[in-house]
């Protein structure tokens, strides 16, 4: 019996190895429209980042197994959230910006009580969930991504929903002082006026990149929270402010990233 433990825990995974062969099988997927460089799912992303998404896809490292999990589980939600909606809304509907040549699928759209609504739909894990409660906004990339959808699609009001995969325990939320229902989703509300400002940030930064971006590697520039900030060290995050950021460790080519800062003049680029 105990040759067969392998095997029974190999059962365990068969859903999780599932999603990690199909997650590695196509890495590279199409852009919601063939005229796109850029993708809105990469809203607010590092420069470098879409340089090698458009110059070196091959270079991407493969996705992990907890990787895959994460994602499948928040497809999973996706699907199950779109199902939920009313029938005046359209889901996965494709957009275009021409100024940034950037495109992507909008979760959900329609008029909805006279609005033109466009929701972005995000999941995330317990502790992410936490602490965008306690600042009161949703991620940068999140807010940003939703904008440029909303500003495509010409809507009257952007909707971030973020919805957690743990519940926000009683106690906790009662020493967060939040409402009970904020403990398994928030909605973040973005009027024109908002998410605009936004949407017009990242359309001016791709469009400018468009220009030289499948030629020229550019600074490792990334938005975060309004405002750009440099990636001095890739190896780990360290940036020109002094500061650190979470983003060149989840980036699939850090790898390649790395290879070139090195031989590059200057602090890790910085020059170039």
């Amino acid at each position: 019996m105990e040759n067969m433990d392998g095997y029974h825990e190999e059962l365990g995974l068969v859903l999780a190895r599932a999603w990690n062969e199909r997650d590695n099988s196509t890495p590279n997927l199409a852009l919601a429209d063939e005229r796109a460089l850029f993708r809105h799912s990469l809203a607010g992303a590092c420069a470098r980042r879409l340089y090698y998404e458009i110059t070196a896809p091959g270079q991407r490292a493969g996705v992990d197994m907890p990787g895959s999990w994460a994602m499948g589980l928040g497809s999973v939600v996706h699907d199950l959230y779109q199902q939920a909606l009313p029938e005046d809304f359209e889901v996965e509907v494709d957009c275009y910006i021409e100024r940034s040549r950037s495109a992507g699928h909008i979760d959900a759209a329609g008029v909805h009580h006279d609005e033109q609504i466009v929701i972005e739909l995000k999941t995330m894990n317990g502790t992410g969930y936490r602490q965008i409660l306690q600042a009161g906004k949703p991620r940068t990339s999140a807010a940003m991504q939703g904008a440029l959808n909303a500003y495509a699609w010409d809507a009257d009001v952007l909707l971030v929903v973020v919805l957690p995969m743990e519940n926000v325990s009683a106690p906790n939320a009662a020493k967060m002082g939040i409402p009970d229902s904020w403990r398994y989703g928030r909605t973040f509300v973005y009027p024109r006026k908002e998410y605009m400002p936004l949407a017009n940030l990242e359309i001016d930064r791709l469009a400018q990149l468009a220009q030289t971006i499948e030629t020229t590697p550019p600074v490792r520039m990334f938005v975060d929270d309004g405002a750009f900030r440099v990636v001095v060290d890739p190896a780990n995050g360290a940036c020109a402010d002094g500061k650190k950021t979470w983003h060149c460790s989840y980036c699939p080519f850090q790898a390649q990233c790395m290879a070139d800062a090195a031989q590059e003049d200057g602090a890790w680029g910085m020059n170039n």
